[in-house]
């Protein structure tokens, strides 16, 4: 595992791409699509475009929602990845201004075109267009063993609760298209959106998903037909806000966090419910912000990270997933990091070896790090909120760089190229919140927001 450094932050919403030897392809922040020399791809601009850009700070610091994104190879072109990912929108639902996905979308990366650099060759295209959860996205391989299942679900409305109903999406060589929908019997409450997680198992044919304000849910999956049956349900709920849920190599523990506190279930038994352990309990570290308990993703090393509710230093470990509590070996912030995490911030990936290899391999030794210094976080701005004019403040001989500054609406207002310590006048825009992306080799090296008050 690296950790790299970028020219715009990864929040809530991330994703990457590495080939079949783990050498990096791409990485996505919801918003921008960047190549393994760290520099935007062709046409990798602009995902997810909506007024919710302009809401974050035109995604200065990355796009919101956990477990929204997934990358699944094109089952058509060795080299060709489908993006999945979810737009957010502020649409009316009884008379009240709310946030909502309002569809499923791709976005296409062809990683054979630039002398394999890749290019983005088709963008924000609508797969499927009704309301959605937000979370709650998976995908398990078809039995072919070559096309993908997807699995969404739809979100449950204001007016009153709503039945549990999945959407599922088949992936084949002929691109994504909708399958069918499931509806269970059971009914949820509207708070569900963001609540929890879901995942498939490491086998594909077992599904959970764990909602803060409903529950647990298990049930058999079908590879074949792309059906759910034998659905069971557990009224776990835990007192404080859950989000994380992640399966042990084996498929036999299922942990699921809960801001404060880590359990651990053994599916092996008739009653899920009953075999409830408690991994551990935050032990109140701060690195710099509280190291609660937040996502997980098993690694190709078979342990499972854990990010935190907080932008942190560090991510949590559990060591031995596949040994009964307490010996998985969970440790607190037991992977330190160079750099903060974005909030909640954990890609989610789906089993890409299952049917051609094993799950992961607990032989790899994961290793961090540190690329070369760039000039991310050696760039400043000063003063902030200014008045008249602005000064680019860094600790590198950069001769010339463009400055571009863009209104909260995404306009551009203002373009200049200016030399080291030479001052930029600001006197002739509007008192306002601005973006300021600073520029050199073509590539953004700084995306900072600006406010002027005069």
């Amino acid at each position: 595992m690296t950790q790299v450094k970028t020219n715009w932050q990864n929040d809530q919403a991330n994703a990457s791409m590495c080939d079949e030897d783990g050498n990096l392809l791409f990485y996505f922040n919801g918003c921008y699509i960047a190549g393994a020399d760290h520099k935007l791809i062709e046409n990798g601009d602009s995902i997810n475009y909506s007024i919710w850009w302009n809401l974050i700070g035109n995604c200065s610091s990355g796009y919101t929602g956990n477990q929204d994104i997934l990358i699944i190879p094109d089952p058509g072109n060795a080299k060709g990845y489908y993006i999945v990912h979810k737009t957010l929108e502020k649409v009316k639902i009884i008379g009240l201004n709310d946030v909502n996905y309002l569809g499923l979308k791709y976005t296409y990366v062809d990683m054979t075109l630039n002398e394999g650099k890749g290019k983005v060759t088709s963008k924000n295209q609508m797969v499927y267009e009704d309301t959605l959860a937000s979370g709650f996205i998976h995908a398990v391989k078809h039995s072919n063993g070559r096309d993908w299942w997807i699995v969404d679900m739809k979100n449950p409305t204001f007016q009153s609760p709503t039945d549990l109903t999945y959407l599922v999406f088949l992936l084949s060589d002929q691109g994504i298209q909708w399958h069918h929908n499931q509806t269970m019997d059971y009914q949820l409450d509207h708070n569900t959106s963001a609540a929890g997680s879901s995942k498939f198992s490491p086998t594909g044919d077992r599904y959970a998903h764990y909602s803060f304000t409903n529950g647990m849910w298990l049930m058999d999956f079908d590879r074949e037909s792309g059906e759910f049956s034998n659905f069971d349900y557990y009224r776990i709920k835990h007192k404080n806000w859950s989000k994380g849920l992640e399966w042990s190599a084996s498929g036999r523990y299922l942990y699921v966090s809960a801001t404060d506190s880590l359990f651990q279930y053994d599916t092996n038994e008739p009653d899920i419910g009953s075999t409830e352990q408690l991994v551990g309990v935050w032990d109140g570290t701060y690195n710099p912000l509280q190291t609660y308990f937040g996502v997980m993703q098993r690694g190709p090393d078979c342990k499972i990270y854990m990010s935190s509710f907080s932008s942190t230093r560090s991510i949590h470990l559990i060591n031995n997933p596949d040994e009964s509590a307490p010996f998985c070996g969970f440790e607190q912030n037991g992977l330190a990091l160079f750099a903060t995490t974005g909030t909640l911030s954990m890609p989610t990936f789906p089993n890409y070896r299952l049917d051609s290899g094993p799950v992961c391999d607990p032989n790899i030794v994961p290793e961090i790090t540190r690329t070369a210094e760039d000039l991310t976080n050696n760039i400043d701005i000063f003063p902030n909120p200014a008045f008249s004019s602005i000064n680019i403040k860094h600790n590198f001989g950069l001769g010339e760089f463009t400055v571009k500054i863009f209104d909260i609406n995404g306009r551009e207002v203002k373009v200049v190229t200016i030399k080291d310590n030479e001052e930029l006048p600001v006197v002739d825009l509007s008192d306002g919140i601005y973006i300021v992306k600073i520029i050199t080799d073509g590539s953004v090296r700084r995306i900072k927001k600006l406010v002027l008050m005069k």
